[in-house]
């Protein structure tokens, strides 16, 4: 119980979003980066956000198959065929796209990534990290803002959404329900 944040009596996923609308900030020049970013893309006002996880991180859990989020999605509601894709491996828009060629896909994965890999991560420049940064905290705008996300609760975007939206917009391909880890 948290009175002072409104937090009457509520779970840890509630607390979390009421601590999360209240601490979580960008500065100017950030938020302004991550707007013209999102800007650019063109994202319809209706649309549901994916995170599919691929790269070196599927060594810590099990990789989904992107056919699992299509069916989440269609299960949730079934109108919608517009989806933003965060991924690490620009392979999983391409899988997309030929299969579900009925649905509008957006991303800001370039085609030439192919997972990430901490190793090379930390070889960058300190400018391309934070342009790296600065495409992930617009990817994740992006899925905040979505009519709902699908992805897993497992990872660490899963993990945060699941805090900072509502419970009924958040929905897991490994869990049946948002939990911390």
């Amino acid at each position: 119980t948290f009175p002072t944040l409104g937090v009457f009596n509520e779970d840890l996923q509630t607390t979390s979003k009421a601590i999360i609308n209240i601490v979580y900030r960008f500065n100017t020049k950030t938020e302004t980066q991550i707007k013209n970013l999102i800007d650019s893309i063109n994202l319809p006002h209706q649309y549901v956000g994916f995170h599919i996880r691929r790269g070196d991180k599927i060594i810590e859990s099990n990789e989904f198959p992107n056919h699992l989020y299509i069916k989440k999605s269609l299960q949730i509601c079934d109108a919608y065929r517009n989806a933003f894709v965060l991924t690490d491996d620009y392979t999983v828009i391409k899988e997309l796209k030929d299969t579900y060629k009925d649905w509008n896909l957006f991303t800001l994965t370039n085609p030439n990534e192919k997972g990430y890999e901490f190793s090379k991560y930390i070889n960058k420049s300190v400018d391309d990290m934070r342009k790296d940064m600065i495409k992930l905290f617009a990817s994740m705008e992006i899925l905040r803002k979505s009519n709902y996300f699908v992805g897993t609760y497992s990872a660490n975007p899963g993990m945060f959404l699941g805090m900072c939206m509502e419970k009924d917009k958040t929905f897991g391909v490994d869990l049946d329900k948002w939990q911390i880890w």
